[in-house]
């Protein structure tokens, strides 16, 4: 009788064991399980964080492609005459690079209605001023004597450091794409939306690059 109690006790106690055993891993794999979800879940709206990219095409009187503008939250990429350009954003500071990881530019983003662009070392190259009804584009850091791009609410001119026009921006007449029109050029955007950035390519002191890095940075506020 003895025996047998002792061996219903021990059949008691395999079970509880084996229970407990098989409670744990049960939990343990369902942890895992939560935790690879999770970690699928972080991936995916990380890549739709990435591929949530705007590409502006510009092309010249020519209908050649000028160049190209892509922006995503994450980043600001450019093509310009075949050779592509990358951008890395530190802080308050984006780096502009070539394939080979040379820096070109850096662009300071300290207050959200101004912005730097200075060459590798940090010199400043133009000083760019963002209001509600216009854009003023220096080469000073006072601002001095600036090209100016005033918005309206169907078009954009833009005015050189006197006052007189140099260009303008609009909608073509079917309301599918933007037309950039200075003295000497005209380009074409694959964009319905009318803002004063596209106003810096109808500057002409400014070099093309650097053009398309204001451009760039002016839409990335936009977006």
């Amino acid at each position: 009788m003895k025996l047998k109690f002792i061996h219903i006790l021990i059949c008691s106690i395999s079970m509880l064991y084996f229970s407990s055993c098989n409670s744990d891993s049960s939990d343990k794999s369902q942890k895992e399980e939560n935790n690879d979800k999770k970690e699928i879940k972080d991936r995916k709206e990380k890549e739709e964080k990435e591929n949530d990219e705007v590409t502006y095409k510009i092309k010249d009187d020519d209908n050649d492609l000028y160049a190209e503008i892509s922006i995503s939250d994450q980043s600001i990429k450019i093509t310009n005459d075949k050779k592509k350009y990358k951008s890395e954003l530190k802080k308050d500071k984006r780096k502009y690079f070539e394939k080979s990881g040379n820096t070109l530019y850096l662009v300071k983003l300290g207050d959200e209605n101004k912005i730097k662009l200075c060459d590798e070392g940090g010199k400043l190259l133009y000083n760019i001023k963002i209001y509600k009804d216009k854009i003023k584009v220096s080469d000073n850091e006072e601002g001095n004597n600036p090209s100016q791009i005033k918005i309206y609410e169907d078009k954009v001119k833009i005015k050189d450091d006197q006052e007189a026009e140099i260009g303008s921006v609009k909608l073509d007449k079917d309301k599918t794409k933007i037309i950039v029109k200075s003295k000497s050029k005209s380009y074409t955007i694959n964009n319905k939306e009318l803002f004063g950035a596209y106003g810096v390519l109808a500057i002409p002191q400014i070099p093309k690059m650097e053009k398309l890095i204001i451009l760039a940075e002016l839409l990335m506020l936009e977006k």
